[in-house]
């Protein structure tokens, strides 16, 4: 370990380096009290949103308490009271250069973005949870907002399922691209959903089906979609483009063991005049977040 006295490269750039990082300890919230949110949103068969609720919480805790510890080092070794250890280096090399620390991206949601857009995106995602636990479920679900999107995407099929005593592999979703916002009354099935952009191509409001990427647009806002649970064999068959949905634009991940991308989160059907083809070679897909 070694000692630290202005950041390592003149005086300037250690308070820069220290400005940046008070900065970032001023914006982090401190963690959830998952308990207070049990005692809220307990554990309930018929609302399986509510355990999401509480583990996405636990989630974003691991995350608040490493970035709050590790900033709160650096900020210890700028000022020359604690030694420099190889992981606080890495973030303090993170800080200077505008770059997510490996140490952070271990304990984080896939991202592509730098550091100040990072810590932007948190904040919004931190805020997004915070207003479920105090006003209630949302009415449209930010998709994106999710540390494991997969977890919120059963549990409405299970609350689906329960409510209507089906077995939740006879069901999957039916998806409308709806125009809805968040004073919208919520859906009496399924749920929407919000935050998506679609890359490749765009949605046009005036046919209601997927159209070409406008000249010099990469992507696109996608507006909200309702996730309506349905039988399977009762989901109506119509010309439609099965959208892949990526946590990042890059589209590969590691596989998991059962063999899904770790970046794939669902694919979503798009309705369009054009054959599957066509798409599929635009490569275009949904993304729940750009890079810068």
């Amino acid at each position: 370990a070694t000692s630290l006295s202005s950041g390592g490269g003149g005086d300037g750039e250690g308070e820069a380096v220290g400005r940046t990082c008070e900065e970032i300890l001023g914006r982090i919230p401190p963690p959830f009290v998952v308990d207070a949110a049990l005692a809220k949103y307990p554990t309930r068969r018929e609302q399986s949103l509510n355990t999401v609720l509480v583990q996405e919480m636990s989630r974003y805790n691991t995350l608040i308490v490493t970035i709050s510890s590790t900033i709160s080092a650096v900020l210890r070794a700028i000022e020359g009271t604690e030694s420099l250890s190889e992981e606080v280096e890495e973030v303090l090399v993170g800080v200077r250069t505008g770059r997510v620390p490996d140490m952070w991206r271990a304990r984080s949601y896939p991202t592509l973005k730098g550091l100040g857009s990072y810590i932007n995106d948190l904040v919004q995602r931190l805020q997004f949870l915070q207003n479920w636990y105090e006003v209630g479920q949302p009415r449209v679900f930010w998709l994106s907002g999710f540390f494991f999107t997969q977890s919120f995407l059963t549990a409405v099929l299970q609350n689906h399922a329960r409510a209507y005593t089906l077995a939740i592999d006879q069901l999957w979703f039916h998806f409308k691209v709806c125009d809805v916002n968040e004073d919208s009354p919520a859906p009496d099935v399924g749920t929407y959903i919000r935050g998506l952009f679609l890359e490749g191509a765009r949605w046009d409001h005036s046919t209601a089906r997927l159209e070409e990427a406008l000249p010099r647009r990469l992507h696109e806002n996608m507006p909200p979609i309702w996730l309506k649970p349905m039988v399977r064999e009762e989901i109506p068959a119509t010309p439609s483009y099965s959208c892949p949905v990526y946590k990042t634009s890059e589209r590969r991940g590691n596989l998991t063991t059962t063999g899904h991308c770790t970046n794939y989160v669902i694919s979503v059907r798009i309705p369009t005049h054009l054959s599957e083809d066509h798409w599929t070679l635009r490569g275009v897909a949904l993304l729940c977040s750009l890079s810068d």
